[in-house]
């Protein structure tokens, strides 16, 4: 147990609220599916769980990076479609699906 997670140790309330934090924190940070970086998984349950507006706000998303990826593909522009390509396969690995 390291950083936050040791203040439960002093049993202070406003530590228990930190270490607790610290550790609901750290299960939504996940290795990305293509390049194996940490990243915060804002596809979680534990935040879709959270139920509206969270769980919409993730279909609107995946609406408009698919919008985007497509938009930029058919500009010929490789960076930016590059961009929302990785960020659709994030979607899709996820379980969201075209």
């Amino acid at each position: 147990m390291t950083g936050l997670e040791s203040l439960r140790r002093s049993q202070t309330p406003w530590s228990e609220i930190a270490a607790s934090a610290a550790a609901a924190s750290r299960k939504l940070i996940v290795n990305a599916p293509d390049d194996g970086q940490a990243m915060l998984n804002f596809l979680s349950p534990e935040l879709l769980s959270i139920g509206s507006p969270v769980g919409d706000l993730a279909d609107k998303a995946y609406a408009w990076t698919k919008s985007e990826f497509a938009r930029f593909q058919s500009e010929g522009d490789e960076k930016h479609s590059g961009y929302y390509d990785r960020l659709r396969k994030f979607f899709n690995a996820q379980g969201y699906v075209s």
